[in-house]
């Protein structure tokens, strides 16, 4: 073709034999050329080189192994993605015996507290309520409808805090005396009012009191 020879190839110093990008090492370079068909073969030239790009992007997505410096770099395919990606995010639906648990009551469809008493059928479970009121003492529950309440278990000795009497199941300041060793709290009560002076308390029934303002 006339103008043919006025096309030369030479490394180009914008996309490097060794660029990380993944385009050709070569970069045509036109020069002029004389006659008409000068104009027609540069545009077909350069819309070889666009199109390579493109080209190369599709090949490296698709999990292809391909030079990257001096090594060889495996590119993640979609499939692989999704697999890696599924790794993570939200975890399954897990309860043990025992778990204080919040769980929607099948009778009103509200949520109430209690712990999880056994596993039931078809992934569901069977929870504890802490006060049933008169109702049924427990319910099988979907594992849906069923959160987990994570308690606080760190309380140090000489803290103060907010338990629960056990003579009216009211909070009342107390001060940390003891960690006992079956996971409860030794407390002294601020003032006992005639009461015992101490109580072991479960780490459920304490609580930091409020920050005043």
């Amino acid at each position: 073709l006339p103008g043919r020879r006025n096309i030369a190839w030479a490394p180009s110093s914008r996309f490097p034999a060794h660029s990380s990008s993944h385009l050709p090492s070569m970069a045509p370079v036109l020069k002029p050329a004389r006659g008409r068909k000068a104009l027609p073969v540069c545009l077909a030239a350069l819309a070889i080189y666009l199109c390579r790009a493109p080209l190369a992007f599709v090949a490296n997505f698709s999990g292809s192994v391909h030079p990257s410096g001096s090594g060889l770099q495996r590119q993640l395919s979609p499939r692989n993605l999704v697999q890696r990606f599924a790794r993570g995010g939200e975890e399954s639906h897990k309860f043990a015996t025992g778990d204080y648990v919040k769980a929607i009551c099948p009778d009103d469809d509200q949520w109430y507290p209690g712990t999880i008493d056994k596993e039931g059928s078809d992934g569901a479970f069977v929870v504890k309520w802490e006060d049933p009121e008169g109702g049924p003492e427990s319910h099988e529950v979907s594992a849906e409808n069923i959160k987990k309440i994570v308690i606080f278990k760190d309380y140090k000795v000489g803290e103060t805090v907010e338990a629960v009497f056990p003579d009216d199941g009211n909070y009342y300041p107390a001060e940390v005396m003891k960690i006992n060793a079956d996971g409860t709290f030794l407390v002294k009560w601020e003032d006992p009012d005639g009461g015992p002076e101490t109580s072991d308390v479960q780490p459920a029934e304490m609580k930091y009191p409020p920050i005043p303002f």
